[in-house]
This record gives structure tokens, C-alpha cells and sequence, in this order.
């Protein structure tokens, strides 16, 4: 087996007489023109030759349209099946013909075109959660696990390890991709816990350590902001190095593979660097970097145009949150109460008001300016392609495009906000809409995972205690 590191998520793995390719985000930017490269990509789209492409979930750094449009469409795609056919139906709108969605832990084995009759590739898709999944992948001598950003965990990891013990190289994100707390401001600064690169840190090797692989590589978290308006954020950015220094000093056991896009590993010969990175030159390459972007950068500023200005923006975002006010359930409505403030900069400006109380919506302004329990100040283009429903909320609140304020203890109601948010992007809003012989097909095959995803949402639980961010706190 033999992997070549491409950008970001994206793996080529090509073994068995088969070219396989993982999360291919390599053309532009995204989550709303904020999201770059870095390191630079060892390759295009166009330039891509495989048999396969497996799409670890629908996040728009693995599942990325505009380098997917450049592949022939009449190549094989690979995803998770979940309670919803919706991932398949976009590929297919996107004019995709194989669009495979493999089930829960079943192994299954792909052939090249020119493999002839051999044993083939088998790979074996985990879901996880409302979303995500991880790949385990066997050529019969040796075996890569690819958790990316799926975190799995207690019985749900135990499954896979049963599988596949001791797998010879891990390949697993290393860091949270949240605007939390990054782009927030607290009236009570006591409130503000923000996340740091060591406790991540300290998360990743505890997860090297129970699954105990031969090798490991950091990745799916290596990206940078170009754009004037963020880029500051990219000193906070948390880099692999730190990392790397700490499980070669002896905290893990696996060997820690430092890996940039174009690096390679087999297992015959091992790990093969093509392109070193000296990251405490970082700075200066982004600087560099954001040079050479100058006219894309440009361009994508000036197309960022809400198509009817204001009143077309209020417009939609009312039809938005009036539809998600409807669809709310109420078990799950009544715990939301927040007043929301809504700043919106650019042409089609204003301020916007969200007051719910009990999942009861009020679009209407208060008596003063000042009731609001967390205040959203955001460019009126980023906003309208969310409530378009152009870009997920889940790209919008990665984005970091938006600055956020809470007034004291209002910290667990904005999550909550957000979290219904997501699950209304996912369709999981209603779960009646899940009343169906594929929902409940999908839900035996995973019933160890919702009995302990059950415990943890019950329990006020909506994230993995060991999540922390990307960004350091210095």
C-alpha cells in the first residue's frame, strides 16, 4: 500500500491495483471564500486519475464541489449511509452516476479498471454520529485507518479496533474546527474558556494510545486565512510541530509521521518526505501566500453581492427563521430562549432581531436596543448565503466570519441555538421525518452508537468533552 498526502483531508491511496482518493478539497478556497490551503497542495483537481472517491461527510473541506466538478462523472463515489439519503442526492444532482452509499461496518471490495481479477481493496465505512464517518482501509497486508474528524469513541471505536487491531498508520485530525472562542466576546471575560493547543493535544495522543497504531499522521487540519478581515486569526492557527515534538519525546509509542502535501508512505518503505515545511517560517509564507492570492482575493470581494440588497435580505431571513420556528419540534423548541441581535454591515445592512421564548419566534425589535442576550455582528453577504440556505450554517459558523458577544451566563442558550441550527441543515430537525424502513435499517445497524449518543444528549451533552479548539490562547 502506498499513500501519497494531497492537502487538507485528502489521501491517495493506491493499492490492490486501485487509486482511491479521500476528501478531495484542493481547488480554491472555501466555507464562504474564508478557508485556504496551507501547505499548498501537492495537486489539482483536473490533474486527479483514480478509480474511487470516498467523501468522509457533507463539511464543505471534505466535500468540496468545485475540485468533485472537475473529476469525470462517471466516477465511482463512495459516502456513508445514513438516515437520509440527502449526501447521495447532491452528488447526484452534481451529475454523478455511481454514487455508492455503503453501509455501516460492512467491509467491501473495490477493483481497479485494470486490476484484472486480484484480491482488490477493502475498505470498510464507520458512521458516526448525525454526520461523520471514518474509513478503514486493507489491501490484505496492510491496513490505514482514517478517522479524520470522526471522533469516535467507547463502544463505537471498540467496534472498529476489534476489526482492526493495530492498524499501521492512523491518519487523524488534530484539531477542532470551531469559531468558538476565537471570534467571541464574553460581558463576563470569567466566562471565556478558551480552548488551547495543549488539552488538544493531550486528546489526539490519549487516542494514539488506545489505538495503538504502528504510525500516525496529523492532518485534515491544515489550512489558513488570506483575507484581511481574518487574517490575524492564522497567528492562533495550531500547527502539527508541537505535536510531532511530543509524541517523539516518548509519549506514544507509534512513530509520528510529519506529513505535507506531496509526502509520501508505503508499507514497504515507510515514510518519504518530498516536501518539508519549516513551520516557524510560517508568518512570512503567509504573508507570501496572501501576495500571490491579491487578484483572487480581490474578485471574490467584489462578487460578494446580496442580489436585491437589503430589502431582499430581510426577506430571506425571515422566510428562513419563520420555516425554522415551524419545523422546530416542541420538546425540543421550549428549552430556546434567546434574544439575538443581529449587526449586519455592507449595502444590504441593518439590524435584525431574533427573540425566542420557548421556541416561540418574535422578529420584531424590543423597546430598547440594548435587551439582547448575545449580539451576531456580520458582513450582509455571509449572512445571506446562510439564510438562502447557499451555505449550511455549519459552513457559516466555521467560517469565522462573524463576531459574537454574550452577555453573562448566556453561553449555554447560544449553543443550543446553534446546535438546533445544525441539526435543521442535517433535515434531523424533525425526527418524524426519520420514520423510515432506511432510517430504522440504518439505526440497527448502529444501535451501540445511539445508545451512548442517547446518554450523552440526554445529559445535556451536545459535543465530546475531550473537543477543544484549533487555536492556541497566546
Amino acid at each position: 500500500m502506498q499513500l501519497t498526502y494531497l492537502a487538507h483531508a485528502s489521501l491517495l491511496v493506491e493499492a490492490a491495483g486501485v487509486r482511491l482518493v479521500t476528501d478531495p478539497w484542493l481547488d480554491g478556497p472555501t466555507y464562504l471564500g474564508a478557508w485556504w490551503h496551507f501547505p499548498a497542495p501537492a495537486a489539482r483537481g483536473e490533474e486527479l486519475r483514480v478509480d474511487y472517491v470516498y467523501l468522509t461527510h457533507e463539511h464543505v473541506d471534505h466535500f468540496h464541489v468545485p475540485t468533485l466538478t472537475r473529476l469525470p462523472r462517471e466516477t465511482p463515489i463512495l459516502i456513508g449511509r445514513f438516515m437520509k439519503p440527502r449526501f447521495a442526492e447532491k452528488l447526484r444532482e452534481l451529475g454523478f452516476s455511481d454514487v455508492r452509499e455503503l453501509p455501516h461496518g460492512r467491509e467491501v471490495t473495490l477493483r481497479g479498471r485494470d486490476s484484472g481479477r486480484g484480491d482488490g481493496l477493502r475498505v470498510t465505512s464507520y458512521q458516526y454520529r448525525a454526520d461523520d464517518t471514518a474509513l478503514a482501509i486493507s489491501d490484505g497486508r496492510s491496513t490505514l485507518l482514517n478517522l479524520n474528524d470522526c471522533l469516535l469513541r467507547a463502544r463505537s471505536l471498540e467496534k472498529v479496533l476489534a476489526r482492526h487491531p493495530r492498524p499501521d498508520l492512523l491518519a487523524m485530525s488534530f484539531a477542532n474546527a470551531e469559531a468558538y472562542p476565537i471570534v467571541y466576546d464574553f460581558e463576563d471575560p470569567a466566562e471565556r474558556a478558551d480552548w488551547d493547543d495543549r488539552s488538544r493535544f493531550d486528546a489526539f495522543l490519549d487516542k494514539v494510545r488506545l489505538i495503538e497504531p504502528r504510525a500516525f499522521v496529523p492532518f485534515a487540519s491544515m489550512f489558513c486565512f488570506l483575507s484581511e478581515e481574518l487574517f490575524p486569526i492564522n497567528e492562533r492557527i495550531v500547527s502539527p510541530a508541537p505535536l510531532i515534538a511530543r509524541a517523539r519525546a516518548g509519549e506514544v509509542s507509534a512513530a509520528a509521521l510529519p506529513m505535507n502535501p506531496g509526502d509520501r508512505w508505503s508499507s514497504d518503505g515507510g515514510h518519504e518526505v518530498v516536501n518539508p515545511i519549516d513551520w516557524a517560517e510560517k508568518p512570512r509564507i503567509l504573508k507570501q501566500y496572501q501576495r500571490d492570492h491579491a487578484a483572487q482575493l480581490a474578485e471574490l470581494a467584489a462578487g460578494e453581492v446580496v442580489p436585491g440588497g437589503r430589502a431582499a435580505l430581510a426577506s430571506a431571513f425571515e422566510a428562513f427563521f419563520r420555516g425554522f420556528a415551524a419545523r422546530m419540534p416542541w420538546p425540543l423548541g421550549r428549552k430556546l430562549d434567546l434574544s439575538l441581535r443581529v449587526d449586519v454591515s455592507g449595502p444590504a445592512g441593518g439590524v435584525f432581531w431574533l427573540r425566542f421564548h420557548r421556541g416561540k419566534l418574535d422578529l420584531g425589535a424590543p423597546a430598547s436596543d440594548d435587551a439582547w442576550d448575545a449580539r451576531l455582528s456580520v458582513g450582509d453577504w455571509p449572512l445571506w448565503r446562510a439564510v438562502t440556505s447557499a451555505d449550511s450554517w455549519q459552513s457559516f459558523g466555521i467560517s469565522c466570519r462573524f463576531r459574537m458577544t454574550l452577555r453573562r451566563g448566556m453561553r449555554d442558550r447560544e449553543v443550543y441555538f446553534w446546535f438546533l441550527l445544525y441539526l435543521d441543515d442535517m433535515g434531523y430537525l424533525q425526527p418524524i421525518t426519520l420514520a423510515t424502513p432506511r432510517s430504522f435499517g440504518v439505526l440497527l445497524r448502529r444501535r451501540r452508537e445511539l445508545a451512548e449518543y442517547a446518554r450523552s444528549l440526554f445529559g445535556g451533552r451536545f459535543v465530546d468533552a475531550n473537543l477543544r479548539g484549533k487555536f492556541s490562547t497566546s
